[in-house]
């Protein structure tokens, strides 16, 4: 089991950058199919690994957060989360108008994905904190895969400067990835409920959306 886990975290985290590369070659291949495959892709990539390590059992349910809360923990588990995402909001003004976030949907395809790296940690350590921080590895492991080629060219060009995560932050899309990741986690850390945690990356990237919204519409006014 635990080697399944692996196998499974390492088709995740790898696949993005496997994908990009080997993608615009099949992509005039596959004609319409290519298209619906595109639109596809992140479902099966966020959910479908997922849920494929959970069916054969490489993964615990419980260790993923879906099952075993009673009503205290429901209820305190959605406090808590209400108590971050209002902090979150209140405090991350900027960067919301800043990046271009991806549709709240996107949030509830890539839950399932981080969660799959959070359960795996959870059994290899046997311990749920211990887990959720094995699985925020793997999640910027798998950022800086996808995010090679920019990384490798930042690191010889001598004017570049900063570190190798500022490298990560300086591409469009990862320094939004890199904060919902950490919200996640965070997230998840305090409920150990995928249910609430879902729930809540889909709100936080909605209010997210609405800021930059509201910014860029005083910007053209």
């Amino acid at each position: 089991m635990p080697w399944e886990a692996l196998i499974w975290c390492a088709l995740a985290a790898f696949s993005p950058a496997a994908s990009a590369a080997a993608w615009p070659r099949w992509r005039a291949r596959l004609g319409r199919a290519g298209e619906a495959l595109q639109l596809a892709a992140p479902w099966l990539h966020g959910v479908g690994l997922a849920y494929l390590a959970l069916l054969r059992g490489a993964i615990l349910s419980r260790d993923a957060g879906l099952r075993g809360h009673d009503l205290v923990a429901w209820v305190v588990g959605g406090l808590g989360c209400a108590a971050v995402l209002g902090l979150l909001e209140a405090t991350l003004r900027r960067p919301a108008r800043e990046v271009d976030w991806p549709d709240s949907v996107q949030a509830l395809a890539d839950e399932p994905r981080w969660t799959l790296y959070r359960a795996a940690g959870a059994l290899w350590l046997n311990s749920h904190p211990l887990g959720t921080g094995l699985g925020l590895g793997w999640g910027l492991l798998e950022l800086a895969a996808a995010n090679l080629t920019q990384l490798r060219q930042a690191c010889q060009d001598p004017r570049a400067g900063g570190s190798l995560l500022h490298q990560i932050r300086r591409h469009p899309d990862a320094g939004g990835r890199m904060l919902r990741l950490a919200a996640s986690s965070l997230l998840f850390l305090l409920t150990r409920n995928f249910w609430l945690t879902s729930l809540s990356g889909a709100i936080l990237l909605a209010l997210l959306q609405r800021r930059r919204t509201a910014a860029l519409s005083r910007g053209v006014q």
